[in-house]
């Protein structure tokens, strides 16, 4: 992972995924394993421009795309809802730009796009152990160790986690 002294500090834009993003996704995985790392154990490589939105179910599961002014693809991430959670699935930051404190800017604007979008508040995502950057943002992002939803389904080298949002006297189910 590269190492950056700075944080990205211009503004980024979240919006709806579209096919262009998808295709200048494929360039940031060049191997089997950065795709399976991003994508999970399914994923194909090599891919074709087919297979990857198949792989990536682009046309069936929410997708953002996290943006520069000039509608620079900068991150990338889906969300679905998921056991009354909104779930995260395959958040990417360009490799050039990991580093910078864009993975966190992306993960609240996706967490803040479901819970409009799916009126939940609470999120989940899996991610791999050995993938230690991403592990370390989510935590930073208040996500911690869960247990696996489905036990018969268990990756055992995949972690599950969650984030729980504080409830305040100002929601309107606060009791």
């Amino acid at each position: 992972m590269p190492v950056h002294a700075r944080h990205y500090r211009e503004p980024a834009l979240l919006r709806s995924a579209t096919g262009p993003d998808a295709e200048a996704l494929m360039s940031w995985f060049a191997d089997r394993d950065a795709c399976k790392l991003w994508g999970g154990p399914a994923f194909r490589h090599p891919f074709t421009p087919a297979s990857f939105a198949e792989d990536m179910r682009f046309a069936s599961l929410a997708g953002y795309a996290l943006t520069d002014v000039n509608d620079t693809l900068l991150g990338f991430g889906q969300i679905y809802p998921k056991l009354q959670r909104i779930h995260l699935a395959r958040l990417a930051i360009r490799p050039d730009m990991r580093g910078t404190g864009l993975g966190k800017r992306l993960i609240g604007e996706i967490i803040t796009a479901g819970q409009k979008l799916f009126s939940l508040r609470d999120s989940s995502l899996f991610v791999y152990r050995r993938n230690a950057a991403a592990r370390h943002c989510y935590s930073r992002m208040g996500f911690v160790d869960a247990a696996w939803p489905d036990r018969d389904r268990v990756l055992p080298d995949c972690q599950f986690m969650i984030r729980i949002e504080a409830v305040t006297a100002q929601d309107p189910e606060f009791i």
